[in-house]
């Protein structure tokens, strides 16, 4: 018997269309629509009830077996299933027509898992920034992320006796750059400095103090220069890429004012 005589004889003994449409692989407009031919004498079943492949039909005998091949391998994903039905059928026929036989037999198989999501790859270059670098404020030594640690005022600390040297100072020098790396790492207003630092009057003339001699542009170059000898690299380099526009833009200036003359 035909899946539509099933179906609508399944209807007709009081079977919801939810039930009938999964059991059956088809919707419930279909069913409705077959239910309406079959009280009008109207439903005739499809024209030899067999399943179009490449250049062969598949009968209902076929369509069974594939249907049974399926049920007695329930975790077999469909394209593992769709070899073996041509191996058993010893025929060649689509994918799609494999899967058309098997909901006419009501039959529902596992998908493929869909691909995992793209990783970036590992490395082990010492210059990338990972998770230990990510550091937590003890509360002690470092209050916030931006803080120098110990490791790190062990460094800069020496660099910054070199370049001030007996400078008169009230407050700590590491509290006071601190201070000014909290200030360049948040982007924060100097008055918005956390009540943990000096005050952010003091912080910004100290600031403007050190730029004005050099001091921050060489504790940077030093830094650079330590890093690349450790590296394996020379103190500085010895080449340079030098960008610059090559496109011509307009001639007038943005200033410009466009006055047409009255006839």
């Amino acid at each position: 018997m035909k899946t539509r005589l099933k179906a609508v004889e399944a209807l007709a003994k009081g079977e919801s269309l939810e039930e009938v449409a999964a059991r059956c692989g088809v919707s419930k407009g279909s069913l409705r629509r077959w239910r309406k031919k079959a009280q009008a004498g109207e439903l005739e079943p499809r024209r030899g009830g067999r399943v179009r492949g490449q250049g062969q039909l598949l009968d209902d005998d076929a369509c069974d077996r594939i249907a049974t091949l399926a049920l007695a391998h329930p975790d077999e994903l469909m394209p593992s299933l769709h070899a073996k039905a041509q191996a058993m059928l010893d025929s060649s026929f689509s994918f799609s027509t494999f899967v058309r036989a098997l909901r006419r037999q009501g039959v529902r198989v596992r998908r493929p898992p869909r691909a995992k999501e793209r990783t970036m790859p590992e490395t082990s270059s010492a210059t990338r920034y990972g998770a230990h670098h990510r550091r937590v404020p003890d509360g002690k030594t470092a209050l916030y992320p931006s803080d120098l640690t110990d490791a790190e005022w062990a460094i800069v600390g020496p660099l910054l006796y070199q370049l001030l040297g007996r400078e008169p100072q009230e407050i700590d020098r590491r509290a006071m750059y601190n201070a000014m790396a909290y200030v360049v790492r948040s982007g924060c207003a100097w008055r918005s400095l956390p009540r943990e630092y000096p005050r952010w009057n003091t912080v910004y003339v100290t600031f403007k103090r050190w730029t004005e001699k050099g001091v921050l542009v060489a504790v940077h170059d030093a830094l650079v220069a330590m890093w690349r000898e450790r590296h394996g690299r020379a103190t500085k380099p010895d080449k340079a890429i030098i960008d610059s526009q090559t496109a011509k833009t307009t001639e007038k200036g943005a200033l410009a004012v466009m006055i047409r003359p009255r006839n």
